[in-house]
Order: structure tokens, then sequence, then C-alpha cells
């Protein structure tokens, strides 16, 4: 049915093809747009089972084309190399062509919304779990140093555990982030970017509280997760993981 490449000494196997899109946090999809005029949109999607995922609003010049022809395609660019003393670019990326349907019924959007945020809310949970774990402890380990100093002399000494403290506290969530991110084969900056705004809260406050108002915008707005679902589910964590509840 489809072309197949010119160069086929090219062509990435099966497996390659399935590893970039499963770990690739964008592509570009392509469909024949208004007056048969081709439009090719950016977007964040999830590759799960040989289906591509992707979300958007309920109307709209994407959603349109759709309804109008399914037909479909969609590209990943993994990487390019430009080799200058070739005059040429190396390219890793992969095109697939299909037809784009809208999901029915309420079972199977929930598990292709449970299959498109799994990856990201997965790395952003285990972020926001080993915050929580232990900056309570620096914070501890901080205070106690200091009433524990009985001289002025030994201040300095105090001021230098406190910055380290500080220091460990910022950096090791931010390095275990980006471990969660390799392991779950997300985007690290797009994690940052998201959970960022809720970090800086519950990095300066300690307290699950004071990031609760963040933690409920980032969930909704931020990670596109329902209203319905994080007014819920977060207030909820939030009492079940509170000491004593």
């Amino acid at each position: 049915m489809f072309r197949e490449m010119r160069r086929k000494g090219q062509a990435l196997p099966d497996d390659v093809c399935k590893e970039i899109l499963e770990k690739a946090p964008h592509g570009v999809l392509a469909v024949s747009g208004d007056g048969g005029w081709p439009y090719a949109v950016p977007l964040s999607f999830v590759y799960s089972a040989g289906t591509v995922y992707f979300h958007c609003a309920c109307e709209g010049h994407k959603l349109d084309a759709v309804r109008r022809d399914a037909r479909a395609s969609f590209c990943v660019v993994d990487s390019d190399e430009v080799v200058a003393e070739e005059y040429t670019t190396y390219y890793r990326s992969v095109i697939a062509f299909g037809r784009v349907r809208e999901l029915a019924g309420a079972e199977e959007k929930t598990a292709a919304l449970r299959t498109l945020l799994g990856q990201l809310n997965t790395a952003v949970q285990f972020t926001l779990e080993i915050v929580s774990r232990y900056i309570a402890l620096f914070v501890f380990v901080s205070l106690l140093s200091l009433l524990l100093s009985d001289a002025v002399s030994n201040l300095g000494g105090v001021v230098k555990g406190l910055l380290l403290g500080m220091a460990a506290c910022v950096a090791w969530p931010l390095l275990y982030a980006l471990w969660a991110c390799l392991r779950l084969k997300a985007s690290f900056p797009l994690v940052l970017r998201k959970l960022l705004p809720t970090y800086l809260i519950a990095l300066s406050t300690a307290s699950s509280s004071a990031a609760l108002s963040t933690n409920l915008e980032t969930c909704e707005r931020r990670l596109g997760i329902s209203g319905r679902i994080v007014h819920f589910a977060v207030p909820l964590g939030q009492v079940v993981f509170k000491t004593g509840a």
C-alpha cells in the first residue's frame, strides 16, 4: 500500500523504530487540512502496543481534518547530525502511516488517558515522593546542628552545614528526577518544566499543605489531568500520607 524506501540500506529495524517512538516526547502529525491543503502540527503523544495516542481540544483544525479524512502520517525525529565534511546530515527518524480514530466511551478514553499520562506522571510521582521523604530530614538535621552549637566560633561550620544541606535539598531531587526520566524514557526538560512550581513550593516550605494549591494547578493545567480526578485524588493523597492519618 505504501511506497518502500528508495535507499533501503538506511532503513531502521522495527525494534529500533519502536524504541524511538516509545521515548520521543513529541512528533508531527500530518493530515489533509482545510481546502485539501496539507496541515502538519507538532504534538505530544505516547506510543503503546502499535498505537500512537494523542489528545486535543473538542474542536479545531486538527479534529476537523481527521473527521473529514482519517488518513494521516506521523513523524518523529530522534536525532540529526550535521556532517560538514560530507555536506550532509545524518538522521534517525520514524514515519508512521495510519488512520486517526476518536476514542469512544469512558472506559476506552480512560485507558488511553492513563497511557498518555502514565510516562510523565510516574516520573513526577517519583520526584514528589523523594522530595517529601528527605526534605524534612535535611531541615531537621540542619536545625539540630544549629541548636547543638554552643559557641559563636562554631557558627561558621553550622552555616556551611546549612548551605550544604540546602544544596543537597536542591540537587538530590533533580538528580532523582533525571534518573526517573532515564528509567521511564520520559523527557527530563518536560518533566522539570511541568513540575517546577510544585517543586519550588515544597522545597522552600517543606510542607505538603503549602504546596497543595500549586500541586492542584500543576496536575490539572500542566499535566492535563481531569479536574474531577485532581480535586479528589490530590487532597485525599495528602491526607493519607500525613503522619498519623
